[in-house]
């Protein structure tokens, strides 16, 4: 048999369930796998200064209002499950969304990656320089 808890009894088992926003949000990592407890509401607001919720909610598909919930601008907002960070790296912004979680890591294999996306981009760069110079030598 089951139930609904009191807030007051709900709060005690389950801290974040009144902080901020009333939601149903299952939490992840609580704010353990991060600095702050803020931050996906501050990776939100570092892809989209101006609209953050909205970015969340077309990269992902998730609801709205649960995008809003995410991002809410409060001391502990709700923090979405692991499904939702998947498809955000899955997602057209992916390569700053993990620059965003990884940020100060010393990590051999982060510094690799980094070092070899900083290469390709040199590398296209210098392409896009040379078609250029190749297209203006043909033009009549």
């Amino acid at each position: 048999m089951h139930g609904n808890l009191p807030a007051q009894a709900q709060r005690a088992i389950f801290p974040a369930a009144g902080s901020c926003v009333e939601s149903k949000v299952i939490l992840s990592c609580a704010g353990s796998c991060v600095e702050s407890p803020r931050w996906f509401a501050e990776l939100a607001r570092y892809l989209s200064k101006t609209k953050p919720s909205a970015t969340i909610q077309y990269l992902t598909a998730e609801p709205e209002r649960t995008c809003q919930t995410w991002t809410a601008d409060c001391e502990r907002p709700a923090i979405p499950k692991a499904d939702v960070l998947a498809k955000l790296i899955r997602s057209s912004e992916g390569r700053r969304v993990l620059d965003y979680i990884m940020r100060g890591s010393k990590e051999a294999w982060w510094r690799d990656m980094r070092t070899a996306w900083i290469a390709f981009e040199e590398d296209k760069k210098r392409d896009l320089a040379v078609n250029q110079r190749v297209q203006q030598e043909f033009e009549f």
